[in-house]
């Protein structure tokens, strides 16, 4: 049984009627050229499927398609985003920038910690015991 091939009938059928609407009939039409364009595994929307047993008469028919085989790419669609505000973009570069000076901060307060340490060791060098007899016997000369 093909599910594709029966609803192709019975819109070939549909189209000989003569109470069709304009808007029916071309939509009806554009659902058999899709139809015959993918080979019966075209995509429908569930208020397609109702329009089309609606204008075919049958409300609640259902027609049973086959499984969906798994493709390579998924079909998702979008989800809606919650409302952005527009202050998103300059509050992220305000970030960027804060944190980019607090990393430069970071190593001017390196520099000075290592610098502050140099000169507290020269100085203690200056006045260890052996430095300052070096020094008394330059200065004794």
């Amino acid at each position: 049984m093909d599910p594709a091939g029966n609803l192709r009938n019975d819109i070939q059928t549909a189209l000989h009627r003569q109470y069709l609407t304009i808007w029916q009939r071309t939509f009806v039409t554009d659902i058999h050229a899709r139809l015959d364009r993918s080979g019966g595994q075209v995509r429908l929307s569930d208020k397609q499927w109702r329009k089309i047993f609606e204008i075919l008469g049958r409300p609640n028919n259902v027609i049973a398609m086959p499984p969906r085989t798994a493709t390579s790419r998924s079909i998702s669609r979008r989800v809606k985003k919650p409302f952005r505000s527009p202050f998103r973009r300059a509050g992220k570069r305000l970030q960027w920038r804060l944190r980019k000076i607090g990393h430069w901060l970071l190593v001017v307060a390196a520099v000075a910690v290592g610098q502050q340490a140099f000169d507290l060791g020269r100085e203690q060098f200056r006045s260890s015991p052996t430095a300052m007899r070096a020094s008394s016997s330059r200065d004794s000369r």
